[in-house]
């Protein structure tokens, strides 16, 4: 008996151990984790836009649509780049999940600023100064019980979003206040506005390092295809006279008196710019992404 018990005690003291290295590699895997993937923070999702009206038309392209307006907005919390080439948006992430969204190459999130993909439609700013991503086919999210994953290049869960611990079907954002580093709670909580894609929940747009913000006051400007790789379109309902290309730190990189509305941008390298047009002695801004 004695001898059973001591190999009782010596197999508990081992399962013991085993069990405690399992928590510290487990401990040690998520710090790791934490450390390479803390500069990014998911700091808004819609998965649920309200269907009145045009309440939920988060994409602004004048239409609702339950899976089109639906986003999620991730930023780059830190001083340089961050490359989120093949990076992925998983769905319901609990029961195995499913691809929602492919990162595509080249897709570089500027210092201190966001990512905003949509699930479809056109999407049709302002957003800030942030970097937009379309879908296109639509983001598949649940009303409710939501848990949205970020799976990076090599295939590692990094980021989570689960609206479980909120409410069910909010017909708004949550978004976090304060913004990255809040927790989480429904858009209209502390403000009148159901989401603010791109920008904060004041909705000041996250980087103005470049004193440049989009600005259509004066006459109505479209850009597309937006992103873009090689030649930008304008349609504006006034004669263009000049246009201006400024990046995203204020650079102007190029400038021509024009009577036409395409612009080659061919030379620029990736990132996100600002186009300031001038007509009728009346200026207007938009940001647009090279690709």
């Amino acid at each position: 008996m004695l001898n059973l018990a001591i190999i009782a005690v010596n197999l508990i003291q081992y399962l013991n151990l085993i069990y405690m290295k399992k928590i510290y590699f487990l401990a040690s895997f998520l710090f790791c984790a934490s450390i390479v993937h803390a500069q990014l923070v998911i700091n808004e999702v819609l998965y649920d836009p309200s269907n009145s009206g045009l309440d939920g038309d988060a994409n602004g392209d004048g239409t609702y649509s339950q899976d089109d307006d639906s986003f999620v907005e991730i930023y780059n919390n830190s001083s340089s780049a961050f490359d989120m080439s093949g990076y992925q948006i998983w769905d319901d992430t609990t029961s195995g999940g499913t691809v929602q969204y492919t990162f595509p190459n080249n897709t570089s999130v500027p210092a201190q600023e966001v990512v905003v993909v949509f699930g479809g439609g056109t999407p049709t700013g302002p957003f800030g100064t942030s970097l937009v991503l379309n879908a296109v086919n639509g983001f598949n999210f649940n009303n409710s019980g939501e848990v949205i994953g970020i799976k990076d290049s090599s295939g590692a869960w990094v980021l989570f979003f689960d609206s479980d611990i909120l409410s069910g079907n909010p017909n708004e954002s949550y978004t976090r206040n304060p913004d990255i580093t809040g927790v989480f709670e429904q858009h209209e909580d502390n403000t009148t506005l159901k989401f603010s894609p791109g920008a904060k929940i004041d909705g000041t747009s996250f980087n103005l390092s470049s004193g440049l913000t989009e600005n259509n006051t004066f006459f109505s400007l479209k850009v597309y295809p937006n992103p873009a790789i090689d030649v930008i379109t304008i349609e504006a309902a006034v004669k263009i006279e000049q246009f201006q290309i400024f990046s995203i730190t204020g650079q102007l990189m190029i400038a021509e008196s024009t009577q036409g509305n395409a612009i080659n941008i061919e030379a620029l390298t990736p990132g996100i710019y600002f186009l300031r047009v001038t007509a009728e002695s009346k200026i207007a801004t938009s940001r647009f992404v090279k690709q």
